[in-house]
């Protein structure tokens, strides 16, 4: 008998094993790579802060700096680079925000990751304006994450298929899918939450973000520009991740003609280089209607768990996360009220 079977395997599901695996407790991962989830597609930028209004994002502090030892800790496990330290240029475009950006670097936090010099420019070949730089933000390479991750598992752990929950029976002494049994099922499918009969009533908002990867010979490789839209230094040499776009009314996963020439004219506006799109990606982010991860214990079903609602926030947020989930279901600690399902009962 597995101690759980996991649902998913984008950052929530990955993470939630890893704490399994740490522990010795057998766990099977139920997933089909032809799902994309939006962990698949993102830039794996760890970033605790919101550029819009200059602020920390929730808990920031806390959640950053475990997440980065988590993912520190488990480059030094496999072979291979999975993590690195890259400075973001944030572009100023106001006299206002360039007064913000002073007064942010004053603050605790803010100082050990803010430099105090506003820069001219973000590279010799441009664009020129005013800079704020933020340093000791990390990346993740999250396609050898993923990988990686499976290949330090028994290969009887990871099973490639669509889960359906038609196969699924629970009673108060065990989980049984198809023929495995195990203590717990934890749900990690991101948006895929809201075709799941157990926690559709969950509010999952969802929300549709497109992205280009680009290759270009002329495009700095050592930073990361915030602008009208990220460019980002892929691990793969000369590609950029750039994005992404924001869309919370459709939830189809299909890429838009649309969506790929606002990114374009973004870039324009950036830069003036060639450069070749490389892949064209979308997918629905699973966003929260209060902008909280969802955790806990699903209403009426004992032994069935939802870790899901990271939003943009998966590598930051995700290990701590399942650290807290870990111990809520093996030793029953308290979940904050925050990120608790319970929040949500009314709607059950």
């Amino acid at each position: 008998m597995y101690h759980s079977i996991i649902v998913g395997y984008g950052l929530a599901g990955l993470c939630y094993a890893f704490q399994l695996k740490k522990r010795n407790r057998p766990f099977l991962i139920i997933d089909h790579p032809s799902i994309n989830g939006a962990s698949q597609i993102s830039s794996g930028l760890c970033n605790p802060f919101n550029f819009k209004r200059l602020t920390l994002a929730w808990r920031a502090p806390e959640f950053f700096l475990f997440a980065k030892e988590f993912f520190q800790s488990y480059e030094k496990q496999i072979s291979g680079s999975l993590f690195k330290q890259m400075p973001i240029y944030k572009r100023l475009t106001s006299a206002g925000e360039i007064n913000q950006w002073s007064v942010k670097y004053n603050q605790p936090f803010f100082k050990s990751f803010f430099d105090a010099q506003i820069h001219k420019s973000f590279s010799p070949i441009g664009p020129h304006g005013h800079y704020g730089v933020i340093h000791n933000t990390f990346q993740i390479d999250l396609q050898w994450l993923f990988k990686s991750f499976l290949q330090t598992i028994d290969s009887s752990y990871y099973v490639k298929e669509t889960f359906n929950s038609n196969e699924l029976k629970m009673d108060h002494s065990q989980v049984k899918y198809k023929r495995w049994t195990s203590q717990h099922i934890v749900f990690c499918q991101g948006y895929g939450l809201k075709s799941n009969p157990l926690t559709r009533y969950l509010p999952l908002i969802g929300n549709k973000g497109e992205r280009l990867v680009i290759r270009s010979d002329a495009i700095p490789t050592d930073k990361i520009l915030k602008s009208k839209c990220y460019v980002i230094p892929r691990f793969k040499k000369h590609q950029f991740w750039v994005g992404a776009t924001f869309d919370r009314h459709s939830k189809s996963v299909q890429t838009t003609s649309k969506s790929k020439q606002q990114l374009i004219d973004d870039l324009k506006q950036i830069f003036s280089v060639d450069y070749q799109i490389i892949s064209h990606q979308s997918q629905i982010r699973p966003t929260v209607i209060d902008r909280r991860p969802l955790l806990g214990k699903i209403p009426n079903h004992k032994r069935a768990f939802v870790f899901n609602g990271l939003g943009i926030r998966g590598i930051m947020m995700a290990p701590l996360l399942s650290k807290w989930l870990y111990h809520y279901i093996e030793k029953g600690v308290k979940l904050p009220e925050e990120v608790s399902i319970d929040r949500f009962n009314q709607f059950h």
